[in-house]
Order: C-alpha cells, then sequence, then structure tokens
C-alpha cells in the first residue's frame, strides 16, 4: 500500500518538458569499497547524479518545480560464497533519506534475501543553477550491521526496483536509460590484545631510545 501511495506521488508530480534520452542517470555508491569490523556498524551514501552529454538543460533546472521524485531503487548486499549472511539492515531508521527530500520517503527491508529499497520525494522541487554540465544528489544514507565473520565479504548493489523501472519526477523509464553501480564490502579482524600491546611497547621502546640518544648528545 506504502509503495502504491509513493508511485502514485510521483506520477502526480509535475511534468517536464525535455528529452531524457539525451541525459545520462547514475546510481552509485560513494566509495568502491569499504570495510568494517564484525559487530560494527558503517554507512553508505546512495548518489544520483545526472549528465547533460551535448549542452543539454539539466531536468533538475527544465521543470519548474524542479526533481520532485526519484526512486524507489533497491539496495542489494549479496554475500560472496561460502558466506551466508555478512550484513543486515536493523530497521527503517538505519535508512535516512536524502535531506533534500522533503516530503513523503519510502523504504523496504527484506534482509532474508539482502535487498532493501528506498525513494525520495520534494514537491517543491530540487532546483540547480543553470550553465551545470552534471548535478548530483544524495538519495539516501543506509547503514548496515556487519554480522559476518572476518574474512567474509559481501557485493553491494544498486538496482531498479522490482517492478523493472525508476521513477523519475512523474517519469516512469526503464532501467536502460540509468547505470547502476556497485561496490565491495570486505569483514575486518579486531586486532588481538596482544598485538595492540606490542605496539604500544614498540612506541614505548622508541621513545625510551630517543631520549637516551638526546641525552647523550647533551
Amino acid at each position: 500500500m506504502i509503495r502504491l501511495l509513493f508511485v502514485f506521488v510521483i506520477l502526480a508530480s509535475t511534468s517536464f518538458a525535455s528529452s531524457q534520452a539525451d541525459l545520462i542517470y547514475d546510481f552509485r555508491f560513494d566509495q568502491s569499497s569499504y570495510s568494517a569490523e564484525a559487530g560494527s556498524t558503517f554507512s553508505v551514501d546512495i548518489i544520483f547524479r545526472e549528465t547533460a552529454t551535448e549542452g543539454e538543460n539539466l531536468m533538475f533546472f527544465t521543470a519548474p518545480t524542479g526533481l520532485t521524485s526519484l526512486g524507489p531503487v533497491r539496495v542489494t548486499y549479496q554475500p560472496v560464497g561460502p558466506a551466508t549472511d555478512v550484513l543486515q539492515v536493523a530497521d527503517e531508521a538505519d535508512i535516512e533519506v536524502g535531506g533534500l527530500f522533503t516530503g513523503l520517503s519510502f523504504k523496504l527491508i527484506d534482509n532474508p534475501n539482502f535487498v532493501s529499497e528506498v525513494g525520495g520525494e520534494n514537491s517543491s522541487g530540487i532546483k540547480i543553477g543553470s550553465n551545470a554540465t552534471f548535478h548530483e544528489v544524495n538519495l539516501a544514507t543506509i547503514t548496515f550491521t556487519v554480522v559476518g565473520a572476518p574474512g567474509q565479504s559481501s557485493l553491494l548493489g544498486l538496482n531498479p526496483n522490482d517492478f523493472g523501472e525508476v521513477f523519475f519526477n512523474n517519469e516512469i523509464f526503464p532501467a536502460a536509460t540509468a547505470s547502476f553501480g556497485s561496490a565491495t564490502f570486505s569483514v575486518v579482524a579486531v586486532p588481538e590484545p596482544s598485538s595492540i600491546a606490542m605496539v604500544g611497547f614498540a612506541i614505548a621502546a622508541g621513545g625510551l631510545q630517543w631520549r637516551r640518544r638526546r641525552a647523550k648528545r647533551s
């Protein structure tokens, strides 16, 4: 029901006049790789970028209200075998829709299938200045909980929603008109207390030698 309401709001948004075929749309993560310790949390940003290819007006600007709706976009976090469960999204509070999307938001979590979805709406419109060849906005920030063991990994992916489409303002366009990025994640080991102690001892020993050499010079 929430999904249908979100789609309805997108379809009811103000229309714009320009050809989407001449513009490039990219959904990507803010990094190409991530790592974190087992039992910890880490966050990723989902970036939407629009690029003009031949001096076209970007759609954030050509519509009277700018960019009004975006998404839902599917975020996958599939474990790499033989791991069976590496990352989870604890609850909807861990999916934060970008601050520019001040209206209706859409969030979905399906940890058993390693999928979440997110979308945002701003009825006032997100505008950019003129004469820009590209612009990007932060669609959302997702915080993952690391449930895997050291050495395990996951492949993070951005994909069209399960309708196979992306919603942009009041338009619905197929996935072929946009590119969707990916990233890797690795679980790293927590340093052993003995290793930390050895590092501390080495630093202390080095400091002691430095003080002795300084004392001999004086």
